[in-house]
This record gives C-alpha cells, structure tokens and sequence, in this order.
C-alpha cells in the first residue's frame, strides 16, 4: 500500500503543477490546513487513502486501484 500511497501523491503534485494550483489554494478547497496538505506528498506520514482521494477530486483525478 505504501507504494500506491508514493505513486498517488506524485501524481497529485504533478496535477498541481499541471492546473497551477498551490498547497495554499488547495487547501480551503479540502477543507483541512496547509500543513495537512503538505503532509500528502511525504509518506513518511500516514496519510489515509481517503484524504488522496479526496485531493485527487479536487484535481479532477480519480484514485483508481486494480488488482489484476
């Protein structure tokens, strides 16, 4: 799960850089602090599935795992 974790909250910050959306905008829009959102991409944290989710959302991404 640790490397999903890594591999999502990669992706988040490249769509961040993508929409040109900061950690500052972003966080109002998930309704937590920056220092939450600054938690997202060091996994050394236990950042919850749920709360990439939820950032991916506000990204228009989508969190999808698939075990094949």
């Amino acid at each position: 799960m640790q490397a999903v974790k890594e591999v999502v909250a990669w992706q988040l910050a490249e769509a961040m850089k993508k929409k040109k959306i900061s950690k500052n905008k972003l966080a109002p829009l998930l309704k937590t602090s920056r220092t939450q959102v600054d938690r997202i991409p060091d996994m050394k944290n236990d950042i919850k599935l749920g709360s990439l989710q939820r950032a991916a959302a506000m990204l228009v991404r989508r969190v999808t795992i698939e075990l094949g």
